[in-house]
């Protein structure tokens, strides 16, 4: 991800990638993975940070922590 030009696709696909590492180390279920790929899917059509952080913050800390 650009720090300069905010992008859901990448956003979206790093989620992803974070969720199947944390399913690797036997840190999520299968179903629980699952849920947070789908929910981070709506990433995608997010045209800005601060709509991801309104709109999903909940999520985004549990993918990404506080940062």
């Amino acid at each position: 991800m650009s720090p300069r030009r905010f992008s859901g696709e990448a956003l979206a696909n790093k989620a992803q990638i974070t969720v199947l590492k944390e399913r690797r180390r036997g840190e999520l279920g299968q179903e629980e993975a699952r849920e947070l790929v789908t929910e981070a899917e709506d990433f995608r059509e997010s045209p800005s940070i601060d709509h991801l952080h309104a709109a999903h913050s909940e999520l985004m800390t549990r993918l990404f922590g506080d940062e």
